[in-house]
């Protein structure tokens, strides 16, 4: 029975500690902010998402701990065990990627991120994502900028259902892809010139997956802006058409839908769901 006790007593106090850790630095993890990433060091934005992971668990401490103890026998069960040593290991693992590295001494193996991501993937194509987190994050710790990494924890999160974490992540995708972008010039199609930047298809993914995500968290609006986003760096894409089409349909926007659904019959006279979109928008 005492073993009981000094074995919840044990679990108290990590969890403790674990909330002054995150207590120490909260106002630094409230939420990645995209909009000062420029100004932020790559490093110090991997260490607030995993530290944002840290204090999500934190906070659900004193579910964990109703489930640790029987009511009958006040015997730690397997579940507990397992939570366990989960936070253990998020805790190890904060602790070595909390180490700021200096650029000058941090040399880039890429066989051993290559290793990395391919053991990350292996365990993400197991539903093993505890171990996939840890993998992808073990990338990033050598390669701050690495962007499969990145797409990698968005997936996960997304399977997890954490659509919060998954927004955060995604959103940093998106700001890395422009920051790393170029503007050039090329032929409009029609005999002129426009402007665009040279990773424009990397973008316009990334800004649909910003907005599929909004749309999972039901922030219609929003989403709609981001698809919106998509197709001005592509505006012959069908995808994005009819992303934009189902998207102003649910929020009831006739005059979006229309708009949208005609330059779809123009880039795509034969989409099988024109039919579809047009008996939905009569509704409206």
């Amino acid at each position: 029975m005492i073993y009981n006790f000094i074995a919840l007593g044990v679990i108290m106090v990590f969890l403790i500690g674990i909330g002054i850790v995150v207590a120490r630095r909260y106002h630094q993890i409230k939420t990645i902010d995209v909009e000062t990433i420029s100004e932020e060091k790559e490093a110090q934005v991997r260490e607030r998402i995993l530290i944002e992971r840290m204090r999500r668990r934190a906070e659900s401490g004193k579910k964990i701990i109703k489930q640790l103890v029987k009511p009958a026998g006040g015997r730690i069960n397997n579940f507990g065990r397992k939570m366990f040593k989960r936070i253990s290991d998020l805790e190890k693992k904060y602790q070595k990627e909390s180490v700021q590295k200096s650029k000058t001494d941090d040399k880039v193996d890429e066989q051993k991120i290559n290793s990395f991501l391919q053991k990350a993937e292996e365990f993400f194509d197991k539903a093993d994502y505890q171990e996939a987190e840890k993998s992808f994050i073990e990338v990033i710790g050598y390669d701050a900028q690495n962007i499969r990494a990145y797409k990698g924890l968005v997936n996960l999160y997304l399977e997890q259902k954490d659509y919060d974490q998954a927004l955060q992540t995604a959103m940093f995708v998106l700001k890395l892809s422009k920051k790393k972008a170029n503007v050039i010039t090329k032929d409009d199609g029609y005999g002129g010139k426009i402007k665009t930047v040279d990773n424009a298809e990397e973008q316009k993914e990334n800004y649909i997956k910003v907005g599929e995500i909004l749309e999972e968290k039901g922030d219609e609006r929003r989403a709609f802006e981001f698809f919106q986003k998509a197709f001005i760096l592509n505006n012959n894409d069908p995808r994005i058409l009819d992303l934009l089409i189902e998207s102003a349909i649910i929020m009831r926007s006739k005059l979006a839908a229309l708009d949208y659904l005609q330059k779809l019959e123009k880039v795509n006279p034969e989409n099988q769901k024109l039919k579809d979109f047009k008996l939905k928008i009569a509704e409206l």
